[in-house]
């Protein structure tokens, strides 16, 4: 649980540096790039499934993650 929370505020993070620096939420070369190690990794396409299922979820609320904070930023700066 406590890596998961970490994770969260890590996501914020990033979102804000994607935010200063310009960059897209979504990152197809950085998904594929994760898919691709866990293909290398593992032999059996079971384990492949479960560890891909997991990733996909992980990454789907990070992206939601960095969507609300974004939709935050401009309410916020709206005020500025």
């Amino acid at each position: 649980m406590e890596l998961l929370i970490q994770r969260y505020f890590i996501v914020i993070d990033i979102g804000i540096y994607k935010k200063t620096n310009n960059i897209e939420i979504y990152d197809k070369k950085r998904e594929s790039y994760i898919y691709d190690k866990i293909e290398d990794a593992f032999l059996l396409d079971d384990h492949r499934k479960f560890l891909k299922d997991i990733y996909k979820n992980i990454l789907l609320e990070s992206k939601k993650i960095q969507e609300w904070f974004l939709i935050i930023y401009r309410v916020f700066t709206l005020f500025l």
